[in-house]
């Protein structure tokens, strides 16, 4: 057999996925043929499939050929394809630092489809928006099918029934099948259509349609001037108004059908959209149109709104989502000795905030200096640049202060000497260290000389001070006395006197009542010496004082002149001397 060449007049359209830049579904108008074979532009093919998927290595632009036989003739058509993504400022959301916890809303420019990865932490990867919680540092990519400039004049109908033309009639009331109109309420048009706005606003105008019963008949149509070997994105965005037999449409372009078959989306006035890509080939000008596919009279009732013919590619970016995780720290649990401030301190943050703030010399500063009375425990809250915030915590605990066993307040005996003692502790200061025997240890001997205050200071377990004292009282010196020496009567009873003592004993004990009184009573017959000894308790102190007793002289009577002589008597002394001693015969008798 021969093959010539001849020509079928078909076409073949292409899918880019962006979640797979590399990979290209392929897909011919053509529906009736012996052998169909395609050539991807890097050296491989398949033959016999009519929609085959294909995934090159690099990315870059192949010239992809189709090529149909029917019969003896055979017909290729050829078209440059861009295949990869090119990286675009498509990711409106720059990069970002978020705080744990803090979800991230992601926002993107519109496109006709789209693709996240990585799609952690994704709330909903299938939205051009998602929010992300990623707990770490992550770059996400974003690759999407884009389109540039809008080709289509009118495409919103904003500006009324012009910019295209239709095999439809134009009419402002609805009677019939196979009219149109440009509205802002399928129910103003139609009594029997949903109320319906359009895509664009909720408000504005939109193309309302009552399909015909006939296949194929153009609903819209405009035709525009293409840039050879380009890709184009053919969309439209279509709204059913009356439920039953949603429309069946066609993208058709210089009379080839696209793409696959477009259904209005039930309940109605929901607006969906839908597109197809179409490459320019040759083609410098393109005529496309929407065509109705449905031939049921009753229902196929739907609206049409911001359709757009554009440049299409495949753009990618990527926007890096950083956790700022402030590490703030404070000083390690600290014991304090009472009345003791100590010195606080954070890191790791930009600003911070202490609580409680009682007791601290500021609440909103890294290092404030506390002075708690009682156990208190800190937090600070640091809050880093970028707003976020961590905490940490530290107890103070104030060290409750050493009970010291120092002796009671005492008294001690002139000239004597008390041993001091504190025990525990360390760093022993004790003061005045006058009459001390060591004024650095624990238990140093005192011997003051009169009453005095002792002072000491230690440094406990917890190495605070600790300091305490003790009156040490010097008792007086006993002052013990007696009567003077005394001239006393014969046989006269006279009362001795002795006192500053606790226990007293006279002697001789005969001629005394009570040799154990301090003011016994005596009765004397001769000059004699008494002697008493006094002792007192405390300081087990004694003395012994002597007390002479002398009984008073007694001379024999006066000489006159009845009595020229006389003789001189004295008693009660142990030896006499008389003065004058003229006349007398014996001065010392």
């Amino acid at each position: 057999s021969c093959v010539v060449q001849c020509v079928i007049n078909e076409d073949f359209s292409f899918n880019l996925n962006p979640c797979q830049p590399l990979n290209v579904n392929f897909s011919t108008t053509a529906t009736t043929y012996d052998a169909i074979k395609w050539l991807f532009g890097d050296g491989a093919e398949v033959t016999n499939q009519p929609n085959p998927s294909h995934t090159y290595t690099a990315a870059g632009n192949y010239n992809v050929r189709m090529i149909i036989t029917v019969g003896t003739c055979s017909d290729t058509l050829t078209k440059s394809i861009r295949v990869g993504a090119v990286f675009e400022d498509i990711i409106i959301t720059p990069d970002t630092t978020i705080c744990p916890g803090v979800p991230k809303q992601l926002r993107t420019r519109p496109s006709l489809s789209f693709c996240w990865f990585p799609t952690t932490y994704l709330d909903n990867p299938n939205s051009p928006n998602p929010r992300t919680s990623t707990p770490n540092d992550i770059t996400y990519y974003f690759t999407a099918q884009t389109t540039g400039v809008n080709l289509i004049v009118n495409g919103d109908f904003e500006s009324g029934n012009t910019g295209f033309t239709s095999q439809y009639s134009y009419t402002p009331n609805n009677t019939i099948e196979g009219e149109y109109y440009v509205g802002t309420n399928a129910q103003n048009w139609n009594v029997a259509m949903s109320n319906c706005g359009d895509h664009t606003s909720g408000s504005g105008n939109m193309l309302l349609v009552n399909g015909t019963p006939a296949a194929d008949v153009r609903v819209w149509t405009q035709t525009i001037t293409v840039m050879p070997n380009t890709n184009y994105a053919f969309s439209t965005w279509i709204s059913a108004l009356w439920p039953p037999n949603p429309a069946q449409l066609k993208f058709s372009i210089n009379g080839k059908d696209l793409g696959s078959t477009i259904t209005a989306s039930l309940p109605t006035c929901t607006w969906t959209q839908f597109y197809t890509v179409w490459n320019s080939g040759s083609n410098t000008t393109a005529t496309i149109s929407i065509v109705n596919k449905n031939t049921f009279i009753q229902g196929n009732d739907f609206a049409l709104d911001d359709i757009s013919f554009a440049p299409l590619f495949i753009e990618q970016d990527s926007v890096r989502i950083r956790v700022d995780r402030p590490s703030v720290q404070t000083i390690p649990d600290t014991t304090i000795c009472p009345g003791n401030p100590v010195q606080l301190s954070a890191s790791g943050a930009a600003s911070y905030v202490w609580t409680p703030a009682a007791d601290l010399s500021s609440s909103t500063i890294s290092n404030p200096v506390a002075s708690p009375a009682t156990n208190r425990r800190y937090i600070v809250t640091g809050t880093s640049a970028s707003g976020c915030t961590a905490s940490d915590t530290v107890k103070i605990n104030v060290s409750a202060p050493q009970s010291l066993s120092l002796l009671r307040d005492t008294a001690i005996c002139p000239g004597t000497s008390l041993q001091l003692n504190v025990p525990g502790g360390s760093g022993y200061q004790w003061l005045p260290a006058g009459n001390l025997s060591n004024p650095g240890i624990s238990n140093p001997i005192a011997t003051p000389t009169q009453s005095i205050q002792y002072s000491v200071s230690l440094r406990d377990a917890n190495n605070c001070t600790v300091r305490d004292t003790i009156n040490v009282a010097v008792r007086p010196k006993a002052v013990f006395y007696a009567m003077p020496d005394t001239t006393v009567c014969e046989g006269v009873q006279v009362r001795l006197r002795a006192g500053g003592g606790d226990n007293y004993l006279w002697s001789p004990g005969t001629s005394l009542n009570n040799p154990l009184s301090p003011n016994p009573t005596f009765t004397p017959t001769s000059s004699t010496i008494v002697s008493v000894n006094i002792t007192e308790n405390t300081c087990n102190t004694d003395t012994t004082i002597h007390v002479a007793l002398t009984i008073a002289a007694t001379a024999g009577p006066d000489i006159d002149c009845q009595n020229p002589t006389s003789q001189l008597t004295a008693t009660g002394g142990m030896s006499y001397t008389w003065s004058p001693s003229t006349g007398l015969d014996n001065p010392i008798s």
